[in-house]
C-alpha cells in the first residue's frame, strides 16, 4: 500500500471520529482488540466470589427455571440475533445517520464498510468499537438505505470502553451498553471468560429493576423477574467434566473447550437479566461479524444424534433447580478486595449477608435449601 493511500485512509479516520464526535480527542495507544470491557470494578466484571445471595432467591429462581423460556430449564446460546461488533478502523466510508427516535447520534456520520452485516431479526444491534478514542456506539435497528445509517436507537456510551464502570441507559432493555458481557470468540480461544454473561429472557418484571439495571424496559408486564438480576451456577470442575461428558461424542470432540470456558464462566461469573426475548438465551458476538472465527473455533452448526442443534443446545443438561442461586443487586456488593479478579474455586454467593426484603441490607446469611446442594445428574 502507498504513502499517500495510508495517510488518506488515517484522515478518513479521523475525519470520522471528528465529524461523529467533535468534542472527542483522539488519544492513547489503540486499545487491544481482545481486551475485556469496561473496569475491573463493573458489577458484570467483578466475580460471585464473596457476593451476597438475594433474600429471595429460592423464588427468583423458580421463576427463572420456570418461565425464562420456552420450556422449564432450557437456556440457548444466540449467535444469530445477537450483537454484531466492528472496528471503525476497518471503515472505508461514511454514513450519515437518521435515529427514527432523534437520539443522540442522529444527523452525526459514522466510519461504515460496505461489507459489514447486520445480524437478522427485529433488533439488528450493531457495535462500533473506535480503539484510538476509546469509543463505544450502540446502534439498534440497523438499516443501510439511501447511503444512510437508518436506525431505531443509536447512542454514544460514556467514557472510554476499556474503563468505563457505569452503564449507558438508551442502550437494550436493561440500559447497560451492548458489550458489556457479551462473549466474544477470543475469549473462548484462550479458555476464559471474565466476566458475567448477559441473559434475555420472557418474563422480565414490568414494575421494577434492580442495579445494574438502569431502566424498566416494559412497564406493566405482569410480575417477574426484575432486569439486572443476577444468577449463578454452584457446580464443581468434577460436575462440569461429567457433564461434558453427556454430550454426544461428536459435540465433545468440536466443543468440548468451549463448553468448559462457557460453563466455569456461568459458576464464577454468573449472568445478568439484560433483555425480555423468546427463549431463554446467551448473548454471544454474532455471526454476522464472527461467523469465520467461531467455525474456526468449532462452533459451526451441528446437528446432534440427539436431535439437537449444537452450539444452540449445547448448555443442555447443565442447569438444574438445585444448582442455580441468585445474587443480590449491584448496590449491595460489598467494596471489591484486592487482587479480587483472580476467581477462586470456591462456588458462589458466599457467606456475607443477604438482601432485607424491605430495604435490602444485609442480613446473616443460612445456607440454602438443602435441595440446592443436590448433585447434578447428567443423562447420556
Amino acid at each position: 500500500m502507498s504513502r499517500v493511500a495510508v495517510v488518506a485512509g488515517a484522515l478518513l479516520l479521523v475525519g470520522c471520529a471528528v465529524a461523529a464526535f467533535p468534542e472527542f480527542v483522539i488519544h492513547g495507544p489503540p486499545i487491544p482488540r481482545d481486551q475485556r470491557p469496561h473496569g475491573p470494578h463493573a458489577p458484570w466484571n467483578r466475580p460471585v466470589t464473596d457476593l451476597p445471595r438475594h433474600a429471595d432467591g429460592n423464588r427468583l429462581v423458580e421463576l427463572l427455571w420456570t418461565g425464562a423460556s420456552d420450556r422449564p430449564g432450557n437456556f440457548n446460546i444466540n449467535m444469530d440475533e445477537a450483537f454484531a461488533v466492528y472496528f471503525t478502523e476497518e471503515a472505508t466510508t461514511r454514513l450519515p445517520v437518521s435515529d427514527r427516535l432523534g437520539g443522540a447520534l442522529d444527523g452525526r456520520v459514522l466510519a461504515w464498510h460496505p461489507d459489514w452485516r447486520i445480524p437478522p431479526g427485529s433488533d439488528r444491534k450493531v457495535i462500533l468499537l473506535d480503539r484510538a478514542a476509546g469509543r463505544e456506539l450502540n446502534l439498534f435497528q440497523v438499516f443501510v438505505e439511501s447511503g444512510r445509517l437508518r436506525v431505531g436507537n443509536g447512542s454514544a456510551v460514556p467514557g472510554r470502553y476499556d474503563t468505563y464502570e457505569g452503564v449507558n441507559p438508551p442502550s437494550r432493555g436493561a440500559g447497560i451498553q451492548y458489550s458489556a458481557m457479551l462473549v466474544r470468540p477470543f475469549e473462548i480461544e484462550r479458555g476464559a471468560i471474565d466476566h458475567a454473561l448477559a441473559m434475555s429472557i420472557n418474563n422480565t418484571d414490568g414494575t421494577a429493576f434492580v442495579s445494574p439495571a438502569s431502566k424498566l424496559e416494559h412497564p406493566g408486564r405482569p410480575t417477574g423477574i426484575p432486569e439486572g438480576t443476577r444468577f449463578a451456577l454452584t457446580i464443581s470442575d468434577a460436575e462440569v467434566e461429567a457433564w461434558i461428558g453427556s454430550l454426544p461424542p461428536e459435540v465433545r470432540l468440536r466443543m468440548e473447550g468451549a463448553a468448559r470456558t462457557v460453563a466455569r464462566a456461568l459458576r464464577d461469573y454468573g449472568w445478568f437479566i439484560t433483555d425480555t426475548g423468546g427463549a431463554g438465551s446467551f448473548e454471544f458476538e454474532a455471526r454476522a461479524s464472527a461467523e469465520v472465527v467461531w467455525e474456526r473455533l468449532g462452533l459451526a452448526d451441528l446437528e446432534g444424534r440427539d436431535g439437537k442443534l449444537y452450539p444452540r443446545d449445547l448448555l443442555d443438561g447443565l442447569f438444574t433447580r438445585w444448582n442455580i442461586v441468585a445474587l443480590a443487586s449491584s448496590d449491595h456488593y460489598p467494596p471489591p478486595r484486592r487482587n479480587e479478579h483472580r476467581v477462586s474455586r470456591h462456588q458462589p454467593g458466599g457467606t456475607g449477608g443477604r438482601r432485607r426484603p424491605d430495604r435490602g441490607g444485609p442480613v446473616p446469611l443460612r445456607q440454602g435449601r438443602a435441595a440446592s446442594r443436590r448433585p447434578a445428574r447428567f443423562p447420556r
